[in-house]
């Protein structure tokens, strides 16, 4: 829109929420990366986000989403699905594009967050740009311990829906590495088939069996055990309310086993 480029010497008299409407619309653009390279539009947005834009990471989340080689065809057609949902006043994708903009691996605590909070964002929209800020250094270290095959569950766990975006964000900023494209698109695939698992686990056992079962008293114990029973549902291990008693069982008995080995 030709405000972003007229309005850059006034921009501070300007209503923050207005500004986030311009900047959103020029998002909704498949290519917005292309309206924003010029030099009028990054002193604004540099005005705007409080530093210099991520425009390089924004081009190639864009070509990312359109090009057929990084990404199978089926695999992208559920990503783009994924990201045309609303997520409180924005769709997914136009908020992960604003993300792009703005992200750094390694930027402070809650500062994505706190620019969104400024320029009025909707409250779902700055909560999920929270999760993603905070969830992003889980997935870095899980692809950084070299563990093979990595354990990605306790991450689908966390992340839940955000899963998509944390992941484009990671493949943007590692595009060249091969080993991070191919462990990316698996954690994509698993996320997609097993999403049902990961966002609305059957309920095999609720805390209160545990706390009789097991003869413990109440603790945050019992959240734990529920947890390794919802990963245990999502690896596919168990999907009884038998089975669950049997699996939590054994894994109390085995942890006690290694804290005894421990005293």
């Amino acid at each position: 829109t030709k405000f972003i480029e007229d309005e850059s010497s006034l921009i501070k008299e300007v209503a923050k929420e207005r500004i986030g409407n311009e900047l959103f619309l020029l998002l909704e653009n498949p290519l917005s990366y292309g309206y924003l390279e010029n030099s009028a539009a990054k002193t604004l947005l540099k005005q705007i986000l409080g530093g210099n834009p991520n425009l390089e990471s924004l081009k190639r989340l864009e070509n990312i989403l359109l090009d057929k080689k990084t990404i199978n065809k089926h695999l992208k057609k559920k990503i783009t699905t994924h990201l045309l949902e609303e997520r409180g006043t924005r769709i997914r994708r136009d908020l992960l594009k604003f993300i792009t903009l703005i992200f750094s691996p390694h930027q402070k605590e809650n500062s994505l967050s706190s620019i969104g909070k400024d320029l009025k964002l909707g409250r779902k929209d700055v909560e999920m740009i929270k999760r993603i800020e905070k969830l992003y250094p889980f997935l870095e270290r899980i692809i950084e311990n070299k563990e093979k095959p990595p354990d990605t569950i306790p991450f689908l766990m966390q992340a839940k829906r955000e899963t998509v975006e944390i992941c484009l964000l990671f493949l943007i900023t590692h595009l060249h590495q091969q080993n991070s494209v191919t462990l990316i698109t698996q954690i994509l695939k698993e996320y997609f088939r097993k999403s049902d698992l990961i966002l609305h686990p059957p309920s095999l056992i609720r805390g209160e069996d545990l706390i009789e079962i097991l003869n413990i008293t109440p603790s945050p114990y019992i959240s734990y055990l529920l947890d390794k029973i919802h990963q245990a549902q999502i690896k596919e291990e168990i999907k009884t309310k038998e089975e669950a008693v049997e699996y939590v069982k054994r894994l109390v008995s085995e942890e006690g086993e290694k804290k005894g080995e421990t005293l």
